[in-house]
């Protein structure tokens, strides 16, 4: 950045002199931003507290810093000190670089495809020793918890091949709630200064110490010959770096916690929005009924069923582009930069936020409408990596991003199969930001068995048909 001149710095609003916009971005965070982009453009800064934020909303911005300059912007993570979990969503530089090495192999396209058994599996198990119950009741029940079963059955499978215990399913809810809350700001800064006042503290300490106990027990029934699994903590344990080095057991129960907590939260956030946007097109729930039908009839999918399964990904894709788990992507500078003619001081804080990116209009066409024709092979490679970003962008992609999507797909395929979701007419809908982007207190459903709604439904279409 040259010296002698004034800097050349984005539009934006000016906010409260004291706390900037705080207080906006406490009540409705993405609804801010999409606010800010509509009025300011592509770069603007505003201010949290004295914090100076930008917010970029071109793919171009977005890959400079988050690919192209990334070593002058290192994840920003909060708390990560206090936490001392070590696992990757906290690490930065070289001990980053090298966890993410070690971890690659496990992530690997044939590795995923070969959980895809025991994913069923796990579906099947929680469809009938919990789902089953809701059907027969008739009455409304909150899918989101629901499908967090299924999805926290997913990953005890994936991470080490157990079905999830009770109080497994009770830890990583009350982590999610904990994570997801949204705190007025005073009460937060209160906290902050004096948090033996939170009472629902030392809740989330005892939900955090009993899955790490479930890590370090795996690691130690491993470490004395229990293994032979495929799964990945199997393969965490067998990576080796340059040195012939590996993961100690305190690294590994990290990563365990790490993938256990943050790899279902995001696809019970992307499974729940894709059944409102199914519930507010019905004519696409019926051709993804007409696929599952057609592709897999009575029997379970195999990882030889995906590809016919493409358009259940297509329309998991697009309830993720227009409600995509991760609220911000962000990132601090080190050092001064310059970013579409305006300069970056050392400090600030990068964001971008999927939401707005994937309502760009200069990129998206009639980008409010639920198309899933989008994520079709031929029109999907001309989408920027960086413009659709439901799991990050750059070094750190998600690596889970690949089971994420087959988790989505074989789930919604599985529902269709068995059940007949209808939502609770008249429930307001509420979007918010917390760890993930999701319908706020839960979306409310009732199941019905899907054939027998489908022979109901056939026999209401014509109630006169053949009469003379």
């Amino acid at each position: 950045m040259a010296s002698g001149r004034s800097l050349a710095l984005p539009p934006g609003p000016r906010g409260d002199w004291l706390v900037g916009s705080a207080f906006e971005e406490r009540a409705d965070s993405i609804g801010m931003y999409l606010r800010y982009f509509k009025q300011y453009g592509d770069i603007v800064r505003f201010r949290l507290g004295r914090t100076p934020f930008y917010l970029v909303s071109h793919p171009q911005s977005v890959k400079h810093f988050l690919a192209d300059n990334a070593a002058n912007y290192p994840r920003h993570a909060p708390g990560a000190k206090r936490q001392k979990s070590g696992g990757l969503f906290t690490l930065s530089g070289e001990p980053w670089k090298r966890h993410r090495r070690l971890m690659q192999p496990g992530f690997h396209r044939q590795r995923m495809e070969a959980q895809v058994p025991a994913l069923v599996r796990s579906t099947q198990w929680t469809f009938d020793n919990w789902w089953e119950a809701l059907v027969r009741t008739g009455e409304p029940f909150n899918l989101t918890e629901a499908l967090s079963r299924v999805t926290v059955s997913h990953m005890a499978q994936a991470v080490y091949s157990e079905e999830a215990s009770e109080e497994v399913f009770a830890a990583t809810r009350q982590m999610l709630d904990f994570n997801n809350d949204r705190r007025p700001l005073p009460l937060v800064l209160l906290l902050q200064a004096l948090p033996f006042l939170d009472r629902r503290r030392p809740k989330r300490q005892e939900a955090m110490a009993l899955l790490r106990e479930v890590g370090r027990q795996q690691v130690a029934r491993r470490r004395q010959g229990g293994g032979g699994t495929q799964d990945l903590l199997t393969a965490m344990m067998e990576a080796r770096d340059e040195e012939g080095e590996g993961l100690n057991d305190a690294e590994l129960g990290a990563e365990f916690f790490t993938l256990f907590f943050a790899g279902h939260e995001a696809t019970t956030s992307a499974l729940v929005w894709t059944w409102v946007e199914l519930a507010r097109h019905p004519e696409i729930e019926e051709q993804v009924r007409a696929v599952v039908e057609q592709s897999l009839g009575d029997s379970p999918p195999t990882g030889e069923d995906l590809p016919k399964l493409s358009y259940l990904t297509q329309v998991f894709q697009e309830a993720m582009r227009l409600h995509p788990p991760a609220p911000v992507l962000g990132r601090t500078a080190l050092a001064a930069d310059r970013m579409m003619d305006f300069d970056v001081p050392a400090g600030t804080n990068v964001i971008a936020v999927p939401y707005v990116l994937h309502r760009h209009p200069e990129f998206w066409e009639e980008p409010e409408r639920f198309l899933p024709e989008r994520f079709s092979r031929e029109r999907e490679q001309k989408i920027s990596r960086f413009l659709y970003v439901p799991f990050g962008a750059g070094q750190r992609l998600c690596m889970g991003n690949n089971l994420a999507l087959m988790e989505g797909t074989l789930t919604l395929a599985m529902m269709v199969q068995r059940y007949r979701v209808s939502l609770v007419p008249g429930q307001p809908i509420v979007p918010r930001a917390g760890a993930t982007y999701h319908v706020q207190g839960g979306l409310k459903v009732t199941l019905a068995p899907a054939r027998q709604a489908a022979l109901k439904a056939r026999r209401h279409v014509s109630p006169t048909a053949g009469s003379a």
